[in-house]
């Protein structure tokens, strides 16, 4: 599996165009690239993928850069450009497989890293275990299984504002189900402004009454949906929540994915740019599984 997803990243880069962004630069940004997801798709440092015996015969072309090389150039702007345009065909292609789905969920892991870390950018902050220092990945994701945006902001970061921002990115007309911690006015507004339902529980409990004040009109339906005696499909809209977690297991439980944040991921930038590589190669690990059934 390792050899088939970085000769498809590989073909993506030489499409996408291998460039040099200053004319005194040996490798082109696409062979950076390249060099970096070698790296993420076994699970190794930076320095590992710059030694030519780390790599299987037939699958490196010319010379590698060194691991002072590959730092500085993952920082400049024309690789970053890159990664994301890579990021972007990888979630067209997977978009382009699946079926236009009517629901999608929002929904955030945490990242921790060691309690004594010395990460200047990672946060104490609230996760399924606990108080827990490091980083949190929001992800929105439609039920059909495609990516639509996701982000990555301390552990303190308020879940509901990285959603808020998902959401203004993203266009998605149906229904959008999370849990209880996504209930507030402003992300209700914010979905009906991107043309979707919010279709979260009250935080307190459905036996606790509304505060006095404004509520959206689109959390007042949500209560409608949900607080049903007569029809079930607000619960088992709500039920569809589910498949995120089995995503969040996927991810966390699959070698080659996220299944933790390892020693040398540390400080925002590197961390951001590993989750990036890692939920490109689960998008690409699903594409690939589909092409194989599709030929079964």
């Amino acid at each position: 599996m390792e050899r088939e997803l970085f000769t498809w990243i590989r073909r993506q880069l030489r499409r996408l165009g291998q460039r040099r962004t200053d004319p005194r630069q040996v490798y082109t940004d696409a062979a950076i690239v390249a060099v970096y997801f070698w790296a993420a798709i076994n699970d190794r440092p930076c320095v590992w993928a710059t030694v030519a015996a780390h790599w299987p015969a037939g699958l490196r072309r010319g010379p590698l850069c060194s691991q002072s090389c590959l730092s500085r150039r993952l920082r400049t702007p024309g690789v970053r450009r890159l990664i994301n345009r890579l990021e972007a065909s990888v979630r067209r292609r997977r978009g382009a497989l699946r079926a236009r789905s009517l629901v999608a969920m929002l929904d955030s892991k945490g990242l921790a890293v060691g309690p004594h870390s010395r990460d200047r950018h990672a946060a104490w902050g609230r996760t399924s275990g606990g108080l827990a220092k490091g980083y949190r990945l929001g992800v929105y994701r439609s039920a059909d299984g495609a990516l639509l945006a996701w982000r990555v902001g301390p552990m303190n970061h308020d879940e509901r504002e990285m959603a808020r921002r998902m959401l203004r990115d993203s266009c998605m007309a149906g229904y959008v189900v999370a849990d209880g911690n996504f209930d507030s006015n402003a992300l209700f507004d914010q979905a009906r402004r991107a043309g979707a339902q919010l279709v979260a529980p009250r935080r307190k409990g459905p036996q606790r009454g509304l505060a006095h004040g404004y509520h959206s009109p689109a959390r007042l339906r949500c209560r409608d949906l949900l607080e049903n005696t007569v029809s079930r499909f607000g619960a088992e809209l709500h039920a569809v929540r589910n498949d995120v977690e089995r995503y969040f297991g996927h991810l966390s439980s699959t070698a080659g994915l996220l299944t933790h944040l390892p020693p040398w991921v540390r400080t925002y930038p590197r961390v951001r740019r590993w989750v990036q590589a890692k939920l490109t190669l689960a998008e690409l690990r699903a594409i690939l599984r589909g092409l194989r059934k599709g030929a079964a």
